[in-house]
């Protein structure tokens, strides 16, 4: 069984170390800055705190897809247990909460999977990753013929999962705002119609090489159209005397 590291003995760890062990995982991935560099610690953290044989993240897109993030553990699932998966993920979202399949309240069409789920001392736990009133993220979460930790390591887990959730809002959050700027970029510095870099941009770049653009005023246009106009004329002027 897992225990904190850092913690001496290799069992027995008491619930205050586990509390502990989670403000030291909270604290480090509560520094990541960006939603890639959130998952792969994460569903280490998970697999070693919950003995899982298996754990799989996802990211919920709008409309609640998922797209697969990062995973640990065994690569292929069984059969019954990759199906218990597909169909607890998308119904823990519609209903705003995790979900498992050894629950006594089980929907009533799962209850096949269950057991054979349960015949195999297997257990498939979907869990939301919840900040801000919204699901960010999703993990299933799998014990192949292994048995789950007790509620006493169980505690600290919920804690640290709580932060996780909260690093990953913050990491898409700063996502987000950082894409707007980007749009805002773009619209300030292209032309709207040609989709080229437009006037802005060109004193932008002329003024990072230390040059300068003036601007044409209407005045400068009609004096720029009348001498033009003179050059032009002026040959036929000449040839008539």
């Amino acid at each position: 069984a897992w225990t904190p590291r850092d913690t001496g003995a290799l069992t027995g760890a008491s619930p205050d170390e586990y509390m502990r062990r989670s403000a030291m995982l909270s604290f480090g991935i509560l520094r990541t800055h960006d939603a890639a560099s959130v998952w792969p610690p994460l569903v280490k953290d998970v697999a070693e705190w919950l003995d899982a044989s298996t754990v799989r993240g996802f990211d919920v897109r709008p409309g609640n897809a998922l797209d697969p993030s990062a995973a640990t553990g065994a690569t292929e699932l069984p059969a019954e247990a990759l199906a218990m998966e597909q169909t607890l993920l998308p119904r823990a979202l519609e209903r705003g909460r995790s979900l498992i399949s050894n629950h006594p309240l089980l929907d009533p069409d799962l209850h096949l999977l269950g057991d054979l789920l349960h015949a195999s001392g297997s257990v498939v736990h979907a869990v939301l990753l919840r900040a801000e009133g919204r699901s960010v993220g999703a993990l299933g979460v799998h014990w192949i013929s292994v048995p789950r930790p007790g509620f006493e390591r169980r505690n600290g887990f919920y804690t640290y999962l709580e932060n996780a959730a909260l690093a990953l809002a913050l990491a898409l959050e700063r996502e987000d705002r950082q894409q707007e700027l980007d749009e805002l970029h773009r619209a300030a510095y292209t032309d709207a119609l040609t989709g080229l870099p437009n006037h802005r941009a060109l004193e932008r770049e002329l003024s990072s090489q230390g040059l300068a653009v003036r601007r044409l005023t209407l005045g400068d246009v009609a004096l720029d159209s009348r001498d033009a106009l003179a050059r032009h004329l002026a040959p036929d002027l000449a040839a008539r005397g």
